[in-house]
């Protein structure tokens, strides 16, 4: 094997080892996690909207109440994911963590129709993330503005520290229904098939150390 063959080799094998370490790097936002039925409810509110009110026979006035709140655990699973941007907009510098939440196979009993929680994007701050239903609330342009009737409310807060999730959350519709839910959320039990960034170092040092130690003998 030539010299140049030999070198190419190398320089090869040290770029595969290189991406694999930038590819981990890349994935280490990346978590599925599992909801924790016990720690997990979403209760609702049925909302009473305009009451409908009408006289009885004694000529008393009687209006319709809103119905009794109703709680439901949740399960299901979460795809996590962490993403480092860096924007440059109009002179200003913008650098930031979103963290995307997304369900699957996600479950509230008797009120999934009325909670179909699919997922959610936030901005995360250290370990602790805000949702907002403010249009501009995600812009990284100084000058966003919104506006127009809004029928209601609703938002999320949590933490994630890299292993657990708390996410919290609300909906509240004006003369309408309410919804408030915690999410408690663990890794999975299983280890996914993206290596874990340590595996991939040793695998990566293990290949250069036996192209290594080719390349001496065939010198010697």
């Amino acid at each position: 094997m030539s010299i140049f063959r030999r070198f190419s080799a190398l320089q090869s094998l040290k770029v595969v080892a290189v991406g694999l370490l930038f590819t981990c790097a890349g994935q280490a936002g990346a978590a599925t996690l599992q909801i924790a039925p016990g720690q997990s409810q979403v209760t609702y509110t049925p909302g009473s909207g305009f009451p409908i009110c009408s006289f009885d026979r004694n000529g008393n006035l009687s209006c319709s109440g809103a119905g009794a709140p109703q709680t439901e655990s949740l399960s299901g699973q979460i795809d996590l994911n962490v993403v480092h941007e860096h924007w440059e907009i109009r002179g200003n510098v913008v650098d930031r963590d979103l963290i995307y939440l997304t369900t699957n196979n996600f479950s509230a009993g008797t009120l999934s129709s009325v909670f179909p929680l699919s997922g959610a994007v936030g901005l995360l701050n250290g370990n602790t993330f805000q949702v907002r239903d403010d249009p501009c609330f995600l812009s990284v342009d100084t000058q966003c503005s919104s506006s127009g009737y809004a029928y209601g409310s609703w938002g999320a807060d949590g933490t994630w520290d890299g292993k657990s999730l708390i996410w919290t959350g609300w909906s509240n519709e004006r003369f309408g229904d309410s919804l408030s839910y915690t999410i408690n959320a663990q890794p999975l039990a299983s280890v996914s098939s993206v290596p874990e960034p340590s595996t991939a170092i040793l695998f990566s040092l293990g290949l250069l150390t036996i192209v290594l130690r080719k390349h001496r003998g065939s010198k010697a």
